[in-house]
């Protein structure tokens, strides 16, 4: 999956020569944490069903840290952030400056 991305960038490159490296040695630790920001956009599939499609992971953010006290009520809001997704796309519930609305 990674193949053509290391050919070319060569952060990912280092990136994935010391995953290998961890492979090669062993895992020296048992708990791992993750940090991730992911970005959504509205999608309309062919049969014309709204959906919310994930379009980026980012793994490595400088901003993200200060963020962090934020991500649970992100996660808690992910339904109504969903419903209101398709409340535009079936009744075009914008605000009067045509922005979504949460």
């Amino acid at each position: 999956m990674l193949g053509s991305t290391i050919k070319v960038d060569d952060f990912t490159a280092q990136l994935f020569r010391i995953h290998m490296q961890v492979l090669e040695e062993g895992l020296a630790q048992s708990v791992f944490l993750g940090i991730n920001r992911s970005d959504y956009m509205f999608d309309c599939g062919v049969d014309g069903t709204p959906a919310l499609k994930q379009i980026e992971i980012n793994t490595i953010a400088a901003s993200f840290g200060g963020l962090t006290s934020r991500t649970a009520a992100v996660h808690g809001n992910i339904r109504v952030i969903r419903r209101r997704f398709r409340d535009v796309f079936e009744k075009g519930s914008l605000d009067d400056a045509r922005r979504l609305y949460m």
